[in-house]
């Protein structure tokens, strides 16, 4: 297949070519997939510790491509629905 093609029909692979084979790119990569997440259940999800995905998530959130919210005693983020869209 062309580069263009899988890249476009492979989000993920998409991310990793964006960003390397790195945190950031899996975490993108489950945002876009599931809408919302705490760090402690994104993190068993994509086989991380909690630390450095939730120092990701605080960066992004810093960037401004991410916001946050308390529900219960655990902290959600999601992306905001411009970077969504533009991720898609």
């Amino acid at each position: 297949m062309e580069k263009l093609y899988v890249l476009k029909h492979n989000r993920n692979l998409a991310l990793r070519a964006l960003f390397g084979p790195i945190l950031k790119a899996d975490l993108l990569a489950y945002f876009l997939k599931y809408k919302k997440g705490n760090p402690h259940q994104v993190a068993q999800a994509l086989g991380q510790s909690y630390e450095p995905v939730y120092s990701e998530l605080t960066s992004f959130k810093q960037m401004g491509l991410m916001e946050d919210e308390k529900e219960g005693l655990a902290r959600v983020f999601k992306l905001k629905p411009l970077v969504k869209e533009r991720l898609n």
